[in-house]
């Protein structure tokens, strides 16, 4: 587009706000920011600073989503969140290509999936409008683009995952309580440790429950 802050000057770049979809290994969780084996975890993040520094633009939030993680004995990346749109009553052409949209990355060996890629517009009276895996889209002023990036596949049942580690992540505030319960059995107590016989019990129950289908 052009920078109507700096009389128009015609700009265009790359950017790389945000990206995670780092899948678990067997020994370890996932490289929260790898983006994807192809480039070996080297792409680096932007700063936002910088960016709206330079280009026409505002990032309104940038943070990680909370229960997207492929959940396993080892978990994989949460997704990233993402939102921007023009400012300076100008335009501002956004170009994207996406994978994952429609196959999220799988779990393996008892692991489960992250969650799918998804993009919106968000238009001035707030609505989203769901986009597609690749698009070309002009945004009006007031008007924003929306991205979710891929989370990552776990390695292994999250029945088998630390109960220690568990409360980290939700203490990170990746995993929620809710989920630390439903899908890795872990229980905790009102104070916010973790109750180990408690835990036991109801991660028998969950294996219990796997095993008849």
């Amino acid at each position: 587009g052009v920078d109507p802050r700096n009389e128009n000057e015609p700009f265009v770049n790359q950017i790389f706000l945000l990206d995670t979809g780092g899948a678990a290994a067997a020994k370890t969780d996932a490289w929260l920011t790898i983006c994807h084996a192809g480039n070996s975890g080297m792409c680096f993040i932007d700063s936002v600073e910088l960016d709206e520094l330079h280009f026409p633009f505002l990032v309104d939030e940038r943070r990680l989503v909370v229960d997207t993680e492929g959940a396993g004995r080892t978990i994989g990346a949460p997704s990233g969140y993402c939102e921007y749109g023009p400012v300076g009553g100008g335009e501002l052409e956004v170009v994207y290509v996406a994978d994952g949209a429609t196959n999220n990355a799988k779990g393996t060996l008892g692991g489960h999936d992250g969650e799918r890629i998804r993009n919106y517009h968000r238009r001035r009276d707030g609505e989203l409008i769901e986009l597609p895996a690749c698009e070309d889209i002009i945004l009006k002023p007031g008007e924003k683009i929306v991205s979710y990036s891929s989370g990552g596949g776990g390695y292994g049942p999250p029945i088998e995952r630390p109960a220690a580690q568990v409360k980290f992540d939700v203490d990170e505030g990746w995993v929620s309580k809710e989920r630390a319960h439903e899908v890795y059995g872990v229980v905790f107590r009102e104070d916010g440790s973790v109750d180990e016989a408690a835990t036991a019990a109801r991660r028998e129950a969950l294996k219990t429950l796997e095993a008849a289908g």
